[in-house]
């Protein structure tokens, strides 16, 4: 049944086949530059991972920061070859390029520790959820800022990267992030910032609810009968299949139409779908996307509340 799932999912699982190759003219520029990760937490590493592994960007031109130096070592047993600290300020004053994957409370004190103290022509890779451009732009003193929602595929090369740029990002940057994230999977540029809040529900957490999707189906089949890591790999690659079939598919058949040829009249697909639809399984899926979106929503506003579909509290009340 999760067919009803695939408008969320296509672009979660891409092909690996299907990636483009950098050009050794833009692959020779990338290797140029110099990488700051301020926060190399998770996301950051699943960012730098595949980029050292596919030599995009070079460890002698990656500077990482943790917040202690316990972190730093245990940093340093992933990435033994690029330059780890606990300066944020070295790191900003360094990179060309500045990732900045710290929480976004942690936002101000780390603007703090900079103090405007970048290149005049670095860019600013914001990989902080809900947090808006002009919030990062006041507290960085900077303007050229790239603010991205990415989902961890990117560390197989098969990440969603919804992104927006300010205005004042030049095209020359522009076209290098869109090289940068290509590498990774697969680029959405957005015009509108306010979309990439969207994105956030829609791709950027997603894994985790297909996660859930294949966890649930996985213990279904376990208590029908199944041994579980057999159940596992038929959900795993079942869910696999089917995104790939339907990006073949794409703009010749919708879902609805996928998901009929799949279903005979009176078979077990049609009892399936249908204790779906009686469940409120699409509804479910909808209220799931609203709750991400709604969040991300708060924080952009410093965890004002949002009213909408599943959080109608008045405001008088917490």
């Amino acid at each position: 049944f999760f067919f009803v799932f695939l408008r969320l999912f296509m672009s979660s699982v891409l092909q690996a086949s299907g990636k483009s190759v950098l050009a050794p003219a833009t692959k020779k520029m990338l290797q140029s530059l110099k990488f700051s990760f301020i926060g190399l937490g998770m996301m950051g590493s699943h960012f730098l991972a595949p980029l050292l592994k596919e030599k995009i960007i070079l460890p002698e031109n990656v500077i990482g920061t943790q917040h202690n130096e316990n972190a730093v070592r245990r940093a340093k047993e992933e990435f033994p070859d690029i330059h780890l600290t606990t300066d944020n300020q070295l790191a900003a004053r360094e990179g060309d390029v500045v990732f900045l994957g710290v929480k976004p409370t942690d936002l101000e004190g780390v603007a703090a520790q900079v103090d405007g103290g970048m290149k005049a022509d670095s860019l600013i890779v914001s990989m902080l959820a809900a947090v808006p451009t002009v919030r990062i732009a006041e507290q960085m003193k900077h303007s050229h800022i790239c603010r991205c929602m990415p989902n961890t595929p990117v560390k197989i090369c098969q990440g969603v990267i919804p992104y927006y740029v300010t205005p004042q990002v030049p095209d020359k940057q522009k076209e290098l992030m869109e090289n940068l994230f290509d590498a990774l999977g697969t680029p959405i540029h957005l015009d509108k910032e306010a979309h990439l809040d969207i994105s956030t529900a829609i791709s950027g957490s997603s894994p985790a609810y297909f996660f859930l999707i294949m966890e649930a189906m996985t213990d279904a089949g376990v208590h029908c009968g199944l041994p579980r890591r057999k159940a596992e790999i038929m959900a795993m690659k079942s869910m696999q299949g089917s995104v790939n079939f339907a990006l073949m598919q794409h703009g010749k058949e919708n879902f609805a139409e996928l998901k009929a040829a799949v279903t005979s009249p009176g078979g077990t697909t049609a009892s399936a779908l249908h204790q779906a639809e009686k469940h409120g399984l699409r509804a479910t899926v909808a209220e799931i996307v609203w709750a991400c979106y709604r969040r991300s929503l708060e924080i952009a506003a410093n965890d004002s509340k949002i009213y909408g579909p599943g959080h109608w509290v008045p405001k008088t009340e917490t």
